[in-house]
C-alpha cells in the first residue's frame, strides 16, 4: 500500500511537470522570432554557433541543421531486439518480445528509388516528405510481443486480469529530420491471437531460461488482424558539450496513434549524456531500444546514458482489453498511465550495443504492481 501510495505521488507529480514544461515551451515558442524554413526548433543559446552564408544562394545557413557528417547516406543497419520481463526477475503483463529491423537513409526525399511503390504512394505528398531542409531515412521492423495475467499458474485469467495476448506484425517508419527536430510517420499491421505463434513462443523462451510455463494459453484473446498509425516529434530542447568530447542534451517527444491494436496520445522527456549524441538524436524516442541505433560504425567506439519519462492518456489497448468485436477475456483499462525508462549504449567498429530498462504505471484497474521489462539491441552497419 505504501509503494503504491508513493508511485500515485510520483505519477501526479510527473505529470504536472510535465504539464508546466509544455506551457513554459509553448510561452518561450510564442515570444521567440519567427524561425526560417531551416530553423525549425529552438535551442539553448550557449549551443547556437553564428550562421553563415551560403555563396550559392546567398541564403543564411544555420548549422543547427546539419546532421555530423559522420552519418553519411547510402547507409544500411540490421537489428535485433530483444525484450523480456526476466532482467526484473518478474513474470505477467507484457512478458516478452523479440523483432528484427532494417533501416537505411539518408536521402533528399522518399521517392520510387528508395521506398517500395505502395508507400511511397502514402507519404509522396505529405508534409514528412516535402518539408525543406531534411534528411530522410526508413525503416522496418517484423516482431512477436506477447503479454499475459500476472498469474500464470491459473489456467484462467482471475476476474480483472489482463488476458493472454499475442501479436505478430511488421512496422514501416518514416524518419525526417535535422540536426533539432525529427518527425516520424509509423504504420504497424498484424495480427493478435493464436496465430500470432506466441504461445510456442513464450513455452520456448521459458524452457531456455527455467521459468515456470504458463497453464492458460488455451483462453488467449481471437485472432484479429490490427492496425495502428503513428505520428510522433522529438525535438532537442538543449544541448551542451564539455571539454573532454562529452554531451549532454534534453529531449522532448510527443505522440499520437490510432488503431484498434492501440490509440494513445502522450509527451515525454528525455535526458542524455555521453558522445555522438547528435549522430544518434534522429532516433532518440522514450524506448530507444526499439530503434535502429544509426551511430553504428561512425566512430571506433563511444558510448551513452540515457533515461526518459512518458506521461499519456490511452484510449483502447487490444492487449488489455481484449478482442474489438468477439468475446474473449479482458481487463478494465487505465487511461493515464506513466512511463520511465533508462539505459545505455555502447558503440564499437560496427557494431553498436544498447539496454534499456522501463517501469510503467499499471495498465489495469485490477493490477497489483508496476510494469517491468529490460530491452537488447544490438545493430550492425552493413555499409
Amino acid at each position: 500500500m505504501l509503494r503504491n501510495s508513493l508511485f500515485q505521488q510520483l505519477k501526479l507529480m510527473t505529470i504536472t511537470f510535465l504539464v508546466a514544461f509544455s506551457a513554459s515551451a509553448t510561452v518561450q515558442a510564442q515570444n521567440a522570432p519567427t524561425p526560417s524554413n531551416t530553423d525549425n526548433a529552438s535551442i539553448n543559446e550557449q549551443s547556437v554557433k553564428p550562421a553563415t552564408t551560403d555563396e550559392e544562394t546567398s541564403e543564411t545557413v544555420d548549422p543547427r541543421e546539419n546532421i555530423s557528417n559522420a552519418i553519411n547516406s547510402g547507409r544500411s543497419y540490421v537489428s535485433l531486439v530483444f525484450e523480456n520481463d526476466i532482467f526484473f526477475k518478474d513474470d505477467g503483463g507484457y512478458t516478452n518480445g523479440v523483432g528484427i529491423a532494417w533501416g537505411h537513409g539518408l536521402f533528399e526525399r522518399f521517392d520510387k528509388e528508395n521506398t517500395p511503390w505502395p508507400l511511397h504512394l502514402l507519404v509522396k505528398h505529405l508534409p514528412i516528405n516535402t518539408q525543406e531542409g531534411r534528411h530522410r531515412a526508413i525503416s522496418y521492423l517484423v516482431g512477436q510481443m506477447m503479454s499475459t495475467p500476472e498469474d500464470i499458474t491459473k489456467p484462467a485469467p482471475e476476474p480483472g486480469d489482463a488476458p493472454y495476448a499475442g501479436l505478430l506484425a511488421g512496422r514501416v517508419t518514416f524518419h525526417s529530420f535535422n540536426a533539432v527536430r525529427t518527425d516520424r510517420l509509423t504504420l504497424v499491421l498484424g495480427m493478435v491471437g493464436p496465430s500470432s505463434g506466441a504461445e510456442d513462443a513464450q513455452s520456448l523462451v521459458h524452457d531456455v531460461t527455467g521459468s515456470e510455463n504458463p497453464q492458460g494459453w488455451d483462453t488467449q484473446i481471437k485472432d484479429e488482424p490490427v492496425f495502428r498509425v503513428e505520428r510522433s516529434r522529438s525535438d532537442r530542447y538543449w544541448d551542451t558539450a564539455f571539454d573532454n568530447g562529452l554531451e549532454m542534451d534534453l529531449v522532448g517527444t510527443s505522440v499520437g496513434g490510432l488503431g484498434n491494436l492501440s490509440s494513445d496520445i502522450g509527451y515525454g522527456l528525455g535526458l542524455r549524456f555521453g558522445q555522438s549524441l547528435r549522430d544518434s538524436f534522429p532516433t532518440a524516442t522514450n524506448l530507444p531500444g526499439r530503434e535502429i541505433n544509426p551511430t553504428a560504425g561512425n566512430r571506433n567506439q563511444h558510448w551513452m546514458i540515457y533515461m526518459n519519462l512518458l506521461g499519456s492518456y490511452t484510449f483502447n489497448n487490444i492487449m488489455i482489453e481484449g478482442n474489438t468485436f468477439k468475446d474473449s477475456y479482458g481487463a478494465e483499462l487505465v487511461h493515464e498511465q506513466l512511463k520511465f525508462s533508462f539505459g545505455a549504449a555502447y558503440n564499437i567498429g560496427k557494431w553498436a550495443f544498447s539496454y534499456t530498462g522501463a517501469l510503467s504505471s499499471k495498465q489495469y484497474e485490477a493490477q497489483d504492481d508496476m510494469g517491468k521489462f529490460g530491452s537488447i539491441n544490438v545493430t550492425y552497419k552493413l555499409h
